[in-house]
């Protein structure tokens, strides 16, 4: 996981995946689940143990949902790549991205324990899912090759894994927890969406400042 050259060379070869499928979800299961519990430590430890468990689900279900897509995409524009690779590619992806978010963890945790406002640290995480992005299309796109027809794939693909990971992870907040809330609910009730919310944040942030 630690040398995406490396993590390409194994997903093009024709031994056996089984290895690198279960590391990827062990790998993707336990960094998330960190960051999770990281995101919950500001509102006691019943948030912290939802949030450790539903962002490993949140980021499941978005690759159930986007690696599909990949394939199709891939074979629209010439690049044919069947469902086991493509597979195989996106849980190295989403691996990737979930060790970001491990190393970016400590980070966050400091913050948090040092007072981080509820509207601030819904902005921190969100640059965090950001940047853990970008790990995952990097690999992706060495995976798909270093040409034109690869970089419009992953420019693609990146337009449909960006709002189904967000809208994905929204539906199953909260993860941090409003400081005014006495309760902590598992889920919350649904109302806009992961942009309304971000542009809530935003302002919010800006406010409070």
């Amino acid at each position: 996981m630690r040398s995406p050259r490396a993590l390409v060379s194994a997903i093009h070869s024709k031994r056996e995946h089984t290895a690198l499928y279960h590391s990827s979800l062990l790998v993707i299961t336990l960094g998330t689940a960190c960051f999770g519990a990281v995101l919950g430590t500001s509102h006691g430890i019943r948030q912290l143990l939802y949030s450790a468990v539903k962002l490993p689900v949140a980021f499941l279900i978005t690759l159930l949902l986007v690696t599909p897509a990949l394939s199709a995409i891939a074979s629209a524009l010439r690049r044919p790549l069947g469902a086991a690779q493509a597979t195989l590619l996106v849980l190295a992806a989403a691996a990737r991205a979930s060790l970001v978010l491990l190393a970016l963890a400590p980070v966050v945790w400091l913050a948090m324990s040092h007072g981080l406002e509820y509207h601030r640290g819904i902005l921190s995480a969100a640059l965090c899912y950001a940047l853990a992005g970008l790990a995952a299309l990097q690999l992706v796109l060495r995976g798909l090759g270093q040409d034109w027809r690869a970089r419009f794939i992953a420019l693609f693909f990146a337009a449909t894994l960006v709002p189904a990971g967000a809208q994905s992870a929204w539906m199953l907040r909260p993860y941090v927890g409003r400081p005014s809330q006495p309760t902590v609910p598992f889920l919350r009730k649904i109302d806009g969406s992961f942009v309304d919310s971000i542009y809530r944040s935003a302002g919010s942030s800006v406010l409070y400042e």
